[in-house]
């Protein structure tokens, strides 16, 4: 029920921004909210990816721990 009603939140929230002129969508912070987009993409994958290597790491240290 909580799954519902933040997907819900998610689907209603900003179409409902849009109707406040302050929040109205323009070019320059459309463009700009594209750029910064690709920018915090780029950041995730490589934070996701150093995590993963990190627990690989930590993995094969318990494993030769217990071995």
């Amino acid at each position: 029920m909580l799954i519902i009603f933040f997907v819900t939140l998610l689907d209603v929230m900003p179409r409902a921004l849009q109707y406040i002129p302050i929040f109205a969508p323009t070019q320059d912070s459309t463009r700009l909210g594209l750029g910064l987009f690709g920018s915090i993409i780029t950041l995730s994958g490589l934070l996701i990816g150093f995590l993963l290597n990190q627990a690989q790491s930590n993995f094969r240290e318990v494993q030769t721990l217990v071995s």
